[in-house]
């Protein structure tokens, strides 16, 4: 019988869980992907680290077998072999590699832990996969062994040299005492070899050792940058409402005052100065409503004064208004939901996609989704005009082209605000844009 350990003690306290509820915890704590499978090798579960890994979606995922994810992704000849094995093993599956390139994350080495539970009536038939990323050890360690492969020519032609040496000094010299002393030189410099050897190794781990030392210095300057970035952006948007509000308060108030002015004078004008004072009143009243909209732009009060989902709704009603384009909302969410320092950034997402809506796609509706589902906020805006080529669009060609869309804008306001970016069109089936951010609880 195999022995449980202190498991037996634990038990009673399992018994107070349902299994499910139990195993979806316990996953979602891993850092690293985790999958259930059924007996047909389908998607019970995975966690938030293995959909974020490979830029998959839960309805993605869930019910899926695992061939058929990411467009076939993950049908790889050696993980066959691997779950093909699993169901025959009463042990588990330890450290099993595999090397492989996904489609939308690049060339990837993982190794993959897994487990089948036969022996838990709760339990049976599910496969317990835990995946671990060693992609970038794995860089390294090829580095190395391609330094000590070319040590290990260098000994190979060495030897080579050597035995030729050795054959030709026992040809040529007969005499015994002169073959010791060639001898022992051979065996001097063999020695030496072997130092030089033993040396490079330790130069080759010095290498590597600075190398990872880099690496590591190099992630910490882009937490800088980012840093840096936040408070330039943080900067910008101060700036943007006190300007916002330099607007509201003084020129628009002297703009209220010229309007009130104007209108008192055309009561009281002669019937000849009454088209002019009517053409003064609607330039003065033109000159209010753009002075208003510029204001908006550059800070929506409402935002401040009643919260995001309301600046959310406000612009959607003025860009109906402005552009006879019909906007769904899907507002899942909570005011209290959204942090503050985000909430100004999903406003300047929406404000960019909307606009690219109106300019760019020719579409007649779309639809603005903001929710939050397990720990995660996502915002997306899906339009049904006429797409385009997002691979062509995104390529160094075509980057004047993805400026004018704010795309790069877009993108590098969510990365710095600690969210990711995705961007999905096709030529004639419109355009859709996520952005998600994880949220610490």
């Amino acid at each position: 019988m195999v022995s449980t350990g202190g498991l037996e003690k634990f038990m009673p306290f399992l018994k107070n869980f349902s299994t499910r509820g139990f195993i979806e915890a316990l996953s979602e704590t891993i850092r690293e992907p985790f999958v259930i499978l059924d007996g047909n090798l389908r998607v019970l579960w995975a966690n938030r680290s293995f959909h974020q890994m490979f830029k998959l979606l839960p309805e993605e995922t869930v019910d899926k077998t695992i061939y058929d994810l990411g467009g076939g992704q993950w049908d790889i000849p050696s993980l066959r072999r691997l779950l093909e094995e699993i169901p025959s093993k009463k042990t588990p599956i330890h450290d099993f590699r595999i090397d492989h390139d996904f489609r939308n994350v690049g060339r990837k080495a993982l190794l993959i832990n897994a487990f089948s539970a036969l022996n838990d009536k709760n339990l049976t038939g599910l496969i317990l996969l835990a995946i671990e990323d060693i992609s970038g050890s794995v860089a390294g360690e090829e580095q190395g062994e391609s330094l000590l492969a070319q040590v290990r020519e260098s000994v190979e032609e060495l030897e080579g040299v050597k035995k030729d040496i050795r054959v030709e000094v026992e040809e040529q010299i007969q005499d015994e005492q002169v073959q010791l002393e060639v001898q022992e030189e051979l065996e001097k410099s063999e020695s030496e070899r072997i130092l030089d050897i033993l040396a490079a190794r330790e130069v080759i781990r010095d290498e590597m050792v600075e190398r990872k030392k880099t690496e590591e210095a190099l992630q910490e300057r882009g937490k800088e940058v980012r840093y840096l970035s936040s408070r330039l952006l943080e900067a910008q948007e101060n700036e943007r409402k006190l300007v916002a509000q330099e607007l509201h308060d003084s020129v628009g108030a002297g703009l209220t005052a010229i309007i009130y002015g104007l209108e008192e004078l055309l009561e009281e004008a002669r019937l000849n100065d009454l088209q002019q004072l009517k053409d003064l009143t609607f330039l003065a009243r033109t000159t209010m409503e753009e002075t208003r909209r510029i204001s908006t732009d550059l800070r929506p009060s409402i935002l401040d004064d009643l919260g995001l989902l309301a600046a959310i709704r406000s612009f959607s009603h003025r860009f109906q208004g402005l552009y006879l384009v019909h906007i769904e909302e899907d507002l899942d969410i909570d005011e209290s939901e959204v942090p503050e320092q985000l909430k100004i950034v999903i406003y300047r997402v929406l404000q960019e996609a909307l606009n690219n809506v109106a300019k760019h796609s020719g579409a007649e509706r779309a639809r603005v989704s903001l929710n939050k589902t397990e720990g995660v906020i996502e915002l997306s805006i899906e339009d049904y005009g006429k797409g385009f080529d997002a691979k062509q669009l995104l390529s160094d060609e075509s980057q004047a082209v993805s400026d004018s869309m704010g795309i790069a804008s877009m993108q590098e306001r969510i990365q710095i605000s600690g969210g990711s970016f995705e961007i999905n069109s096709d030529q004639g089936r419109g355009t859709t844009i996520r952005a998600s951010w994880p949220i610490r609880e």
